[in-house]
């Protein structure tokens, strides 16, 4: 995983693939969808980077709504993990309340920096979340 921006745009290219195929109902793109999503599995190991949550839920949360994928939900259930890890959660009480230890990026500014970010805590609840509804 070179370039993480790569990761992330695969899963936004997945996504609009995924649901213009729901709303629309046109079989071409579900197989784009299900490329784009391959494409990303070894996110789900990933214990550095807070859209972690966010790129495996659009693309493997809605993979799986949409094809019952089996391997979908295990990727699913392995990231959340990955999230929940001792090297990617704070302890309740520390790092000023916020939930994960790493929150990263900055395009604008050409830097990676790491601080605490409200949306990335978001990202984290919600993957627990899908894998808590996926019974695991």
């Amino acid at each position: 995983m070179k370039n993480f921006y790569v990761i992330a745009l695969c899963c936004l290219t997945f996504n609009c693939c995924t649901l213009d195929y729901e709303l629309s109902q046109d079989a071409t793109l579900l197989p784009l969808a299900v490329k784009y999503t391959e494409a990303l599995k070894e996110a789900q190991y990933l214990t550095w980077h807070h859209d972690i949550g966010f790129i495996i839920s659009c693309s493997f949360g809605n993979g799986f709504r949409l094809t019952g994928r089996p391997e979908y939900k295990e990727v699913i259930v392995q990231a959340a993990r990955s999230l929940a890890s001792p090297a990617y959660r704070a302890k309740l009480g520390t790092n000023g309340h916020f939930l994960l230890l790493h929150s990263v990026g900055s395009i604008l500014h050409n830097a990676e920096i790491d601080v605490p970010l409200i949306y990335a805590d978001y990202y984290f609840l919600e993957a627990l979340k899908r894998k808590k509804d996926l019974g695991r």
